[in-house]
């Protein structure tokens, strides 16, 4: 039960940030027709997640529903690390979503930065005028303003650069720009 709800939670958050419509019991055990199989095969990818890729390529689908039967012996050997490892690689094969969201952090973290700067920089004025009195170490403003302006700009530039690594991966996969799925020659 616990298993079920982790994968189940697993294929809704995959298809939710990548676009690709994945349903739960999907399985790698599948029948493909020559031509789908042939551009599957094509894409030089080497981390391939073909749940994912057989939906990404676009051809028709059908499921063919059916009872899984008893194990009748042993144990099921994908463990909850392994799980784990195919949630990750579904979830970097096709999505960019992670740099995005480091991307945010970074400006949101920005912002914040410099709203804390600006307040630091209107108790130093306010100190300097006489209408404060909140004893701070010497350099102390200076000290947390540029702690916090480099910091915040390290993390925008991270996302930045992921960006480009990002798009540079998507590059490396060698996914073609489109898919002919049927020709008139």
């Amino acid at each position: 039960p616990v298993k079920y709800a982790i994968i189940r939670t697993s294929y809704w958050f995959i298809s939710k940030i990548s676009g690709l419509k994945l349903r739960f019991g999907q399985s790698d055990f599948r029948l493909l027709d020559k031509k789908v199989l042939k551009v599957i095969v094509d894409i030089p990818e080497y981390h391939k997640f073909l749940r994912g890729q057989t939906e990404w390529v676009g051809f028709k689908q059908a499921g063919l529903s059916y009872d899984v039967a008893k194990r009748h012996s042993g144990e099921a050997k994908y463990t909850y690390a392994k799980l784990a490892g195919l949630a990750l690689n579904g979830i970097f094969a096709f999505s960019r979503y992670p740099l995005h969201v480091i991307m945010m952090m970074g400006l949101a973290i920005s912002l914040i930065s410099f709203l804390y700067i600006a307040c630091v920089f209107l108790i130093w004025f306010l100190k300097i005028a006489g209408i404060l009195h909140i004893p701070m170490p010497p350099g102390w403003t200076a000290l947390i303003m540029a702690i916090v302006l480099l910091g915040s700009l390290q993390l925008v530039g991270i996302g930045i650069l992921g960006e480009y690594v990002g798009r540079v991966y998507d590059q490396a996969k060698g996914r073609p720009v489109f898919i002919v799925r049927e020709s008139s020659e």
